[in-house]
């Protein structure tokens, strides 16, 4: 009977979560979820595993955790109703929640960077190479190794990683670019400054250039190089007054090239401070 109520459960969140996609709301999109969410709501995975819907890796785990220890989390356990003073109570969702947890955000500094920085550089991003390029970091200075590290991360203040009011375009002029790392990495802009400092990064590939392959410990001093220097311009009296402007206002030709010199002179003296 324990079994037949948490199973019955799982079937409630199924249907509530059917009735919520069927509910329209016109000041919506289609989507369940907006853009910036890094997984889709817990009773969508659980009622798509239920179904025996094929699910990415991690989430089928989730969803084999769970019926496997349906028995194991119902024996010898009363089953009681909401408002019961009974405290001897444990349901499904209280017991997925902290595997989804687990799972999908795990204590582990090489699972979550790897995670980031293929969503930053996509198949540019070689898996293997975080490994021995974080125990390069150790022999960093401090101050450089959380630069890298936080680049890494996906951590540089963008105003599209803080959902910014008004999210700002590529601040160097790129004209279809966003003010975000995931534009950043690739910059046609960043590069070029990058080069000027050393003619050989042109043989280098941008994971080198990230500090990731091989791996190259002057890729991780441009790394933060490159961190301090973008906060310098994202720091700028001039740039916070942006964000002020109607979305429909253009930002000024003046102003991208004021970001370009400030960028540069930072970088140039970010990577001197760095070696």
């Amino acid at each position: 009977m324990a079994v037949q109520r948490r199973v019955a459960g799982l079937a409630g969140t199924d249907q509530k979560y059917d009735r919520l996609l069927q509910k329209p709301d016109h000041s919506r999109s289609d989507k369940l979820t907006p853009d910036f969410w890094d997984h889709p709501p817990i009773a969508q995975t659980l009622s798509e595993a239920w179904h025996g819907t094929p699910l990415e890796p991690i989430k089928a785990q989730v969803a084999a955790l769970v019926k496997s220890n349906i028995d194991s989390l119902t024996v010898g356990t009363p089953v009681v109703s909401r408002g019961s003073t009974n405290n001897l109570k444990i349901t499904v969702q209280k017991w997925a929640y902290p595997e989804f947890l687990r799972l999908l955000y795990p204590d582990d500094l090489t699972i979550v960077l790897q995670r980031r920085l293929q969503n930053i550089l996509g198949s540019e991003f070689n898996p293997d190479s975080l490994a021995p390029a974080l125990l390069i970091v150790k022999s960093l200075k401090p101050h450089v190794a959380v630069q890298v590290l936080k680049t890494w991360a996906n951590a540089w203040a963008t105003t599209h990683r803080f959902h910014k009011a008004r999210r700002l375009p590529c601040l160097f002029g790129c004209p279809d670019g966003p003010d975000s790392l995931n534009h950043y990495a690739f910059c046609p802009y960043i590069k070029s400054v990058t080069d000027q400092c050393n003619s050989a990064s042109n043989e280098l590939t941008l994971g080198c250039k990230l500090g990731l392959d091989n791996p190259c410990i002057i890729g991780m001093k441009w790394v933060a190089a490159m961190f301090y220097a973008y906060h310098a311009v994202s720091l700028h009296p001039v740039t916070r007054s942006l964000q002020s402007l109607e979305s429909c206002q253009q930002i000024p030709t003046t102003d991208f090239q004021l970001f370009q010199q400030i960028f540069a002179g930072s970088f140039e003296a970010a990577l001197k401070h760095a070696c």
